[in-house]
């Protein structure tokens, strides 16, 4: 079986810098002629314009915060001065189902503030899981296209970051909370920081 090479697929002399910028010009101008990114993400091989320290999550439409009022999205500098624990989740999402009810009791913590990214969701299903079971989020951003899941290193949901003061990941949580993780490893790491 024959392994494949990237130096071999381009011409010699050519940089990967040189390929993307060539690659950024040729998208650029077989369009409207003008180019607007910020960060080519070769994961995915698409034009993303968000990163951790850049990125505004409009709010999901219909999603109510517990007195009632629309719940409002976020973006990065919503992050600062504070310890926030950040979920990513989906209605559709078997161990986000799962994982609810602790989010419920954490977001009693009054420390601590919950953000919501909710993943390639619609937004009448998201709000209707959130109405059903509680919302435990003090802001829930649409995260449509899964841009920000990605500059955040997520690899699916449930996806649970600790973000510290600095706006910075703290401690990062792959896969569903459960009441082992939860007392074992989510929350000390909460409390590390909260003491930090």
């Amino acid at each position: 079986m024959s392994s494949y090479s990237t130096a071999s697929a381009r011409p010699a002399g050519l940089s990967r810098r040189a390929l993307l910028t060539g690659l950024a010009l040729a998208a650029g101008t077989a369009g409207t002629g003008a180019i607007v990114w910020n960060r080519f993400d070769l994961r995915s091989r698409l034009f993303n314009p968000f990163t951790r320290q850049n990125f505004d999550l409009a709010p999901v439409e219909g999603v109510k915060l517990s007195d009632g009022r629309q719940a409002p999205g976020f973006s990065a500098g919503d992050f600062e001065g504070h310890v926030t624990i950040l979920n990513f989740w989906a209605s559709w999402c078997p161990p986000c189902i799962g994982e609810h009810p602790l989010l419920v009791a954490m977001a009693k913590d009054k420390r601590l503030r919950i953000f919501g990214a909710n993943y390639k969701d619609a937004p009448e299903a998201a709000a209707r899981f959130l109405a059903e079971r509680g919302n435990p989020y003090q802001a829930v951003g649409a995260d449509t296209q899964g841009f920000v899941s990605r500059a955040f290193g997520a690899r699916g949901v449930p996806w649970t970051y600790v973000i510290d003061r600095s706006s910075q990941v703290a401690f990062t949580l792959p896969g569903p909370i459960d009441e082992t993780n939860v007392n074992s490893i989510l929350l000390p790491a909460v409390e590390k920081v909260l003491k930090g």
